[in-house]
């Protein structure tokens, strides 16, 4: 295939056509997301509204109306805790959340390459969690974009070093919103072509592009006052399979991925082609249907419902306004003209008849407190599809035993496994792959010096979070009873056989591992055989010890009766 060059050409003309069908696809699922964003997400709502024009800040414009007219916030308060619940038992930062584990099995029972993989796995988390990477930040909007939309983009790429503020290189995270990431998939159904829409001004594009700007957008760069001054052009960034790979090329042909940025209005390659050793653009996304490259949100779920409660509340907000300060009925008599006066201490001639009876009277307003139970039902049902409650279960129970809490995790997990299985498939792994190979092709790989047996080896995350864990709870707590009833059978019977039935020398490691605790702290195979020789031999000497005593009495007695000459004792 040809190299693809700066300018017009079929291939921006290519690109540009795919761009339009990937927008033309998602064009009829956005009313759905910017319903969302108007009820859950309003900083984001002016960006669904406004394209191809200077953005409004979130306390402006759209987004300030969409807050006005938001009569209940269970949307906006349940979608945080979503991204907080996802955090907690996802992406804990306080704890070491995936291992590293070798994909041959050989490879597994090697203990230079556990120790290694943890070496690795170590150092992930030390160049993902420094201050300046943002990797919390951008996985916590990620968390936000997926409930409320089902999809989410992440990018990864390398921090530069800046020597006067004295910081290295090192990883950087940023979350890019989802109405600006399109993408359309191949005939597997995998994600092909990535695009990111930059909406730069003239100016913008003059200093990112330099002197490959589009001449007419140059020309008006060059305005500073007017409406073109802050008009915007619609560029966009493509991340694909390489158009023109080769293996053996020293360029940016010998990338897997490229990278292209094109002008739309006139279909032009705007910058040289680049390329990455893999796809820096993560897409994470929720529940998806066959056929469709865009996923479904938790909060779509329950737009109708969140629609309701805002009429709802509204109603109620209306109906307690008219309890507390009510319209009131009077009689047409001329005697009070209709008018009351409602000031505090202010007298109402005519307001009592002769007989006491009032002549003025609150209007009936209806039940406001039935209105209050409907709205709680109606956001309890919100919580519950965003996970606001998940940790509910274990409130009101402090006093478990260990094997209560993971029957427990288990059942909890079983309301979770989908989202996880989503978030580990194509957020997570695709994290660990990109972020291993920035470090790989920076030359921080090299610094860990890890054996020679790693260069070639395929291994993969090992999850080991709270909500990961979970999956491997039932088998843990199914190992643990069956353990204890074993025990107590011994102790009853006196028979330990049934106790030496259970192989604890395969179980242990294997629930170590599911429980992510470091192979270092769990002796091998050749450390326990080297231990149990050790402990043998102690065992041999302590023996010996233990019957010197009677050897040397019954030394001493042959020696009596021989009269004093030494016998030798049998060996």
């Amino acid at each position: 295939m040809a190299e693809v060059t700066v300018g017009e050409n079929s291939f921006a003309v290519d690109k540009v056509k795919a761009y339009r069908e990937a927008q033309r696809i998602r064009n009829p699922l956005e009313a759905d997301w910017r319903e969302v964003s108007r009820l859950g997400l309003p900083r984001h709502y002016s960006g669904w509204t406004i394209q191809n024009g200077p953005q409004t800040a979130a306390g402006t414009g759209a987004a300030r109306q969409s807050r006005i007219a938001t009569y209940d916030s269970t949307l906006m308060r349940a979608l945080p805790m979503y991204a907080a619940v996802l955090e907690r038992i996802l992406t804990p930062g306080t704890q070491i959340y995936h291992t590293l584990q070798a994909q041959d099995d050989r490879a597994k029972q090697s203990r230079a390459v556990t120790l290694g993989l943890e070496k690795l796995n170590a150092a992930l988390f030390k160049y993902r969690y420094e201050f300046a990477a943002g990797f919390s930040n951008a996985q916590a909007e990620t968390y936000v974009s997926g409930g409320a939309y089902g999809n989410a983009g992440k990018l990864i790429t390398w921090r530069e070093p800046n020597r006067q503020m004295k910081r290295r290189g090192g990883l950087l995270y940023r979350n890019i919103p989802f109405r600006n990431l399109f993408w359309d998939i191949d005939d597997d159904e995998q994600i092909y072509n990535r695009f990111r829409r930059i909406d730069w001004t003239a100016q913008q594009a003059v200093l990112a592009l330099g002197d490959k700007c589009p001449k007419p957008i140059a020309e008006d760069a060059k305005k500073t006052s007017g409406a073109d001054a802050n008009k915007t052009y619609e560029f966009f960034h493509c991340i694909c399979p390489s158009q023109d790979y080769d293996e053996s090329a020293l360029d940016y042909r010998r990338h897997p991925f490229g990278s292209y940025y094109i002008y739309v209005a006139v279909p032009t390659v705007v910058q040289e082609a680049s390329g990455y050793s893999s796809c820096p653009l993560v897409i994470s996304r929720s529940a998806t249907e066959g056929g469709m490259p865009y996923g479904y949100g938790e909060a779509q779920t329950v737009l109708s419902t969140v629609g309701l409660l805002n009429a709802q509340k509204k109603t109620w907000i209306r109906s307690g306004q008219l309890a507390l300060n009510p319209p009131l009925l009077t009689r047409d008599d001329g005697v009070m003209n209709g008018t009351v006066d409602q000031t505090p201490g202010a007298a109402n001639p005519g307001g009592v008849d002769a007989q006491g009876r009032k002549m003025v009277q609150a209007m009936d307003v209806g039940n406001v407190t039935m209105a209050e139970k409907l709205i709680a039902m109606e956001q309890d049902d919100v919580k519950a599809v965003l996970f606001g409650k998940i940790f509910e279960v274990l409130k009101d129970q402090p006093q478990m035993t260990a094997t209560q809490v993971l029957d427990i995790a288990a059942r909890e997990a079983g309301q979770l496994a989908p989202t996880m299985g989503r978030y580990q498939a194509e957020d997570l792994g695709p994290t660990v792959e990109r972020e291993i190979s920035l470090l790989a092709e920076h030359g921080q790989l090299a610094k860990l010096e890890l054996p020679s047996e790693l260069s070639d080896l395929e291994y993969a995350p090992i999850y080991t979070s709270y909500l990961a864990k979970s999956q491997h709870s039932e088998s843990v707590s199914g190992f643990m009873r069956i353990t204890e009833m074993a025990m107590n059978v011994a102790k009853q019977t006196g028979d330990n056989r049934p106790v030496r039935r259970l192989n604890f020398d395969l179980a242990l490691p294997e629930i170590a591992a599911q429980q992510g605790v470091p192979s270092r702290w769990v002796k091998s195979d050749e450390e326990m055989a080297a231990s149990d020789a050790e402990a043998a031999q102690r065992q041999k000497t302590e023996d010996m010890i233990s019957v010197a005593p009677a050897a040397a009495s019954v030394g001493k007695a042959m020696m009596d009766k021989n009269g004093g000459q030494t016998t030798q004792l049998p060996s």
